[in-house]
């Protein structure tokens, strides 16, 4: 098992218009600032991603993040309340809608089918080289 969980993009105007509208319906003022380099969007697969996720991020606000989660990715290196370095998924749903956008080749219902248990038995390592995850035994072990 080979799965990209990552993906490097540039945004361009109907790439960032098409996700705001995933987000928030139509775009919204601060969408030319997620365009101003190049991303990464990864899925995190851990127990309970998006409220880990979230501390680790830090508040949204840059100013709020700084004075109460200095050591949050946002407290350390947002820059304004628009430009705050992260984004992160506000629930499950919403984490569904995002990977859908951003890895339409990615099928959520397998994954927990097929590949999660074998993420739970630690059959499954990242390869943060190639930044994929990999599985230790073959892929016809059965899981116990």
């Amino acid at each position: 098992m080979r799965r990209k969980l990552a993906s490097r993009c540039r945004w361009t105007l109907v790439l960032a218009e098409k996700c705001f509208c995933i987000w928030r319906g139509p775009p919204r003022h601060g969408m030319p600032l997620t365009r101003s380099g190049p991303m990464w969007a990864y899925i995190l697969a851990h127990e309970n991603a998006v409220p880990f996720w979230r501390s680790l991020m830090g508040p949204t606000k840059v100013f709020q993040a700084r004075n109460s989660v200095p050591d949050s990715i946002r407290g350390a290196y947002g820059l304004t309340d628009t430009r705050n370095t992260t984004h992160g998924s506000d629930s499950p749903a919403s984490a569904s809608r995002e990977i859908a956008f951003f890895f339409p080749e990615f099928n959520e219902q397998l994954w927990y089918q097929q590949e999660e248990p074998r993420l739970r038995c630690g059959q499954v390592y990242y390869n943060a080289e190639e930044r994929v995850h990999c599985v230790f035994r073959d892929e016809e072990t059965e899981l116990t």
